[in-house]
């Protein structure tokens, strides 16, 4: 009896290809890809966010200054790693602004 062909998502093949074009275009070489683990890791996120989220993560995983990601080691695990927090550093105010905005509230407050 033959074997069935798996059906694989076409948008886990769509983001790594993306990673591999995104990285290749900043490095000048292309990434070293395991498929089987690294495809798992978007599969793993595309069935959590629709694949256009996933595509707009992995552009600014490749185009963003954040230091926590410019210190990681730009594979497919950092990204997967990495990836929420990318997602939900859009939603939230980072230290370095909230202490700013602390101490003006601190500064504007008339003192007794």
């Amino acid at each position: 009896m033959a074997k069935t062909p798996k059906k694989t998502n076409p948008n886990i093949k769509r983001c790594v290809d993306l990673f591999f074009e995104k990285f290749s275009q900043k490095f000048g070489f292309p990434p070293k890809i395991n498929g089987g683990k690294d495809g798992a890791h978007f599969k793993e996120i595309l069935a959590t966010w629709d694949v256009d989220v996933v595509v707009a993560l992995v552009d600014e995983f490749f185009s963003t200054t954040d230091p926590r990601i410019v210190r990681s080691d730009y594979t497919i695990g950092a990204f997967y790693s990495l990836a929420q927090y990318l997602r939900l550093r859009g939603n939230r105010t980072d230290d370095r602004t909230l202490a700013n905005l602390d101490a003006a509230s601190r500064a504007s407050k008339p003192r007794t």
